[in-house]
């Protein structure tokens, strides 16, 4: 169930903001049905860089092997960044991934 928003306003500054947290639920539901549309390269990919920091490059090529296109890849890394792993960059300019603590699980996911 959505929760209501309630908002703030400084008529001096005029400045509205939001109190309290905002919840997206399209995001969240879109987000879901990537999880559940690409559960196994996901739960690869987290698997991974549980095991150990990684780069894009070799999480990339790792998705290659699969048969996964290197765009398709990159799009869920991207998706995931502050949901399933965190980036920052590393030498080079490379894209260095590592874990998330709390990361909802993939496995036994029922699809709506």
């Amino acid at each position: 169930m959505a929760k209501p928003i309630t908002f703030s306003w400084d008529l001096n500054a005029r400045v509205v903001e939001i109190e309290g947290d905002y919840e997206d639920l399209i995001d969240k539901a879109k987000f879901g049905k990537i999880l559940v549309e690409n559960e196994s390269l996901i739960d690869e990919l987290k698997t991974l860089i549980m095991e150990e920091p990684m780069n894009q490059s070799e999480l990339v090529d790792r998705g290659k092997r699969r048969g996964v296109s290197e765009r398709e890849v990159r799009r869920l890394l991207e998706i995931g960044v502050n949901r399933l792993w965190s980036r920052q960059k590393g030498d080079k300019n490379a894209w260095i991934y590592t874990p998330l603590t709390n990361t909802p699980n993939t496995s036994n996911r029922i699809a709506d």
